[in-house]
């Protein structure tokens, strides 16, 4: 009952068998010692130093290894407390020992962790040893099992965990571990680790590929029960990968499942390097650089791919037949070539079977004449496939290529340099620039400034050269222009947030290569945003800079600085307002006093709010007579109460009154140029947009002033203007008087004062003797003599031969009318 024969190890001149169900499934070894005489054997377990040993199955499995002289027995109790152990035992002449401070604990519960061990050497020249521990139940939502790669250096540290296919919980991944030769030629050792339970218990094999620190992380093949024999159950319960039952000198594995065994024959592997490369070495400039209307011929380069063939794992097959397919392709890295085939084409393909060990093939790259990026080496994209073939008609086993070996390869032509003996490029750089108009910038009427850029470089070729502007985010960069096709230039900026303050534009300059001795001006647009926050100063600098590791500039050679007064530029006006008087009259006899007003209209058309000033001008005394009674300016109109000391007097103003009746005679109006006026000022802290203010201007005007005029009517008039700050704005029409200067005037007119009660009696009189004239003359013309009568009585007879005529009865005859 103890199950001796579970598990068995060779261990030079020991066997050790396991007996997991001994001492009531506690579990134990046997050791047999190998003699002249019959085996001696000893028993060893860990029941007398561990009570909690009870089902533990210690036993279920078994390895060893050898450090410094010593050998240990690592065995396997994968039930114990539910989550495993493994348990390491140190043999020595006298008697095997436990070793409690190299003993490794399990995770999960019913992990069965330390069901399967196995210890590999991972190269051939180390000394160290690794082991790799399998908890097959282990359970996860991704995969089931997982194998456990433990340091067998002092103690015993597993950092690194294995795990098969995701997608499969019940795979029972780790139920098998086995070490096999190395399989791919990189003289490590391999691992194979069987899920039997994989595919609904079709199973499947994993192939670990080793590394100098054990066994990589990661998978490289997966054999799956399914594809190698259909049917096949419980594929990977048992592995084995010493043999070479081929005798091909490559290791052959085998695979035990349900009522199967199968061997899986290793194939050979091969490596392939790739090689580029160029005569000459590099373009030379003087064949590439442009000369604008000269005119130059194109030149060639040579170009040469070999391919090495090697074959990584050893065998006595031969050489290794293989068909190798491969695609050149000229500045690879490029989306438009620079350069191309003699066939005036930037890709080449061709494939090729007769290499043995090594193949090369010749090309000719064509070069033309002008290339302007002449410091980014042309970059020769290599694509290559390797495909193997049968040895033979007997041998069906075909090559395959390493995962190690590169399939891709770039190849660079550099172009040669202007640097001097000493191959170092030193340039000088001079930069300037200007803004092209002197005037100060008017924010919300210039659209668009302009910078005149020129840079110079008076040293050798300078690479990547950038010149980069440096402005307030009131500017957003729109375009570089060149005067002649022959420079070009390309400009990127940094995209700013809303609290971003400054802005920065770099612009490469004949990219990648300004040449030495050479130099360019240029234009930069900047488009401009009214709504910014601007300063009252637009400061502007641009920095030159190069990859060059040395320079022959100053740092003040490269670096310009310009301001440029800020203005704002405004729409604001004053109008007549429609509801102004525009007439009165006054008798002269009467010299009544009329209500006069006068109303100015004040709005705000622009893009931002303004403090302005009204400016009143009303004449209220002409010499010692009073023209107006005028006293204050009554505003209205949105946001009026938050302005402290709106309309208040300020003076008078004293016109020339002198030669009174001359000057009105010439312009027949009444304004501060004569008389004497009211100046009054309204002050608006905050003219805000869209904004419509009125001011109303109301008094009586006194009519006996009109006398000194010496005319009938004149015009009376007052004036409105409004002022800014000139220093910080602009009105952004050129004739600005007419929107912010307006007059209103009203026509006045003196009347004299008549009597109409005889003309109205006289005529009344003269228009009835004119009627009874007309009346007695139509009378005496027989108007009036109609001689009804005689009508009557011609009427009568008329009808009475007609009667007559027709045999008719004349009409009763009628009375006749008496007059009394």
């Amino acid at each position: 009952m103890s199950q001796e024969g579970l598990s068995a190890l060779l261990q030079h001149n020991s066997i050790l068998t396991g007996a997991a169900g001994s001492y009531d499934w506690a579990g134990g070894f046997f050791q047999y010692e190998l003699g002249s005489g019959f085996p001696k054997s000893t028993f060893n377990n860990v029941t007398s130093t561990n009570n909690d040993m009870k089902d533990a199955y210690l036993g279920y499995a078994m390895t060893t290894y050898t450090d410094q002289s010593k050998t240990y027995f690592i065995v396997g109790a994968p039930r114990y407390d539910h989550t495993g152990r493994v348990y390491v035992f140190e043999k020595s002449l006298q008697k095997t020992k436990l070793r409690p401070d190299l003993t490794i604990p399990g995770e999960q519960i019913g992990s069965y962790f330390g069901a399967e061990l196995c210890t590999i050497n991972p190269g051939i020249s180390s000394q160290k040893k690794v082991l790799l521990i399998g908890a097959p139940l282990h359970y996860s939502s991704k995969s089931g099992g997982q194998v456990y790669i433990c340091s067998l250096e002092r103690k015993f540290v597993c950092t690194i965990i294995l795990h098969g296919e995701p997608g499969h919980p019940y795979a029972k991944f780790g139920a098998t571990i086995a070490e096999i030769k190395d399989i791919n030629g990189d003289s490590l050792t391999d691992v194979a680790i069987g899920a039997p339970l994989e595919n609904n218990h079709q199973g499947s094999v994993y192939i670990f590929y080793g590394n100098q620190n054990g066994i990589r992380s990661h998978y490289s093949q997966r054999i799956q029960g399914v594809t190698s024999s259909p049917g096949l159950r419980y594929f990977g319960q048992s592995i084995h990968g010493i043999m070479d039952m081929s005798r091909d000198g490559l290791v052959d594995i085998a695979v035990g499942s349900l009522g199967k065994v199968l061997v899986l024959q290793s194939r050979p592997i091969v490596s392939v390097d790739a090689l580029i490369t160029f005569t000459p070495r590099q373009i030379p400039l003087k064949t590439v650089r442009c000369r604008g209307a000269d005119k130059q011929e194109d030149s060639s380069n040579a170009l040469q791919v070999c391919f090495t063939l090697i074959k990584k794992t050893t065998d006595n097959l031969g050489s290794a037949p293989v068909t190798i397919t491969y695609n050149l392709k000229l500045d690879s890295l490029r989306q438009k070539e620079r350069v191309t085939f003699g066939n005036n084409l930037r890709d080449h393909n061709d494939a090729f079977t007769d290499i043995t060990t090594e193949k090369c093939i010749d090309a000719s790259i064509k070069i033309p004449a002008c290339i302007r990026d002449t410091f980014t080496p042309i970059a020769v994209g290599l694509q290559f496939s390797v495909v193997g073939r049968a040895y033979s008609s007997d041998n069906l086993l075909t090559p395959i290529l390493s995962k190690e070996s590169k399939t891709q390869l770039i190849g660079e032509l550099h172009f040669e340099k202007n640097c001097g003996e000493d191959t170092i490029c030193k340039d000088q750089l001079i930069l300037s620039f200007n803004f092209t108009r002197a005037e100060p910038l008017v924010v919300g009427l210039n659209p668009v400034i302009n910078l005149t850029v020129a840079i110079e470089n008076r040293g050798e070729d300078s690479y990547n050269t950038l010149v980069t502007f440096f402005y307030p985010s009131g500017l957003s960069f729109r375009r570089a222009a060149l005067p002649d096709k022959l420079s070009f230039i390309s400009c990127d900026g940094t995209v700013g947030t809303e609290d971003t303050t400054m802005r920065d534009i770099s612009c490469r300059i004949n990219h990648p290569v300004f040449s030495g001795a050479s130099k360019i001006a240029f234009t930069a647009t900047f488009d401009v945003f009214a709504k910014a926050a601007w300063q009252n100063t637009l400061v502007v600098s641009a920095n030159a800079t190069s990859d060059n590791a040395e320079h022959l500039h100053r740092a003040t050679d490269v670096f310009d600085r310009k301001e440029l007064p800020v203005k704002f530029g405004i729409n604001v006006l004053v109008t007549r307002h429609i509801d102004s008087t525009r007439y009165a009259n006054f008798s002269s006899q009467k010299q009544e006093n009329k209500k006069i007003i006068h109303i100015y209209k004040v709005e705000n058309l622009g893009q931002w709010p303004v403090p302005v000033v009204i400016n009143f001008l009303v004449p209220y005394k002409l010499k010692n007579n009073d023209v107006w009674n005028i006293s204050e300016v009554v505003p209205s109109g949105k946001d009026l109460s938050n302005q402290n000391n709106f309309c208040k007097y300020i003076k008078d103003v004293v016109g020339n009154s002198e030669n009174i009746a001359e000057k009105i005679e010439k312009s027949k109006t009444l304004d501060c140029t004569i008389a004497t006026c009211k100046q009054f000022q309204c002050s608006i802290s905050r003219l805000e947009i869209k904004n419509e203010l009125t001011f109303e201007i109301q008094g009586d005007v006194f009519p006996s002033w009109i006398a000194q005029t010496l005319l009938k009517k004149v015009f009376l008039a007052s004036s409105a203007s409004i002022i800014y700050d000139g220093q910080k704005y602009v009105h952004v029409s050129q004739d600005q008087d007419i929107f912010i200067k307006a007059e209103a005037t009203t026509e006045l007119e003196v009347y004299d004062d008549y009597n109409y009660l005889p003309i109205i009696i006289g005529s009344t009189v003269g228009g009835l003797l004119l009627l009874g004239l007309i009346t007695l003359g139509l009378y005496k013309a027989g108007f009036f003599n109609r001689q009804y009568k005689d009508l009557m009585n011609e009427a009568q007879e008329g009808g009475t031969e007609s009667n007559a005529a027709d045999g008719s009865s004349p009409p009763p005859s009628q009375p006749e009318n008496t007059v009394s």
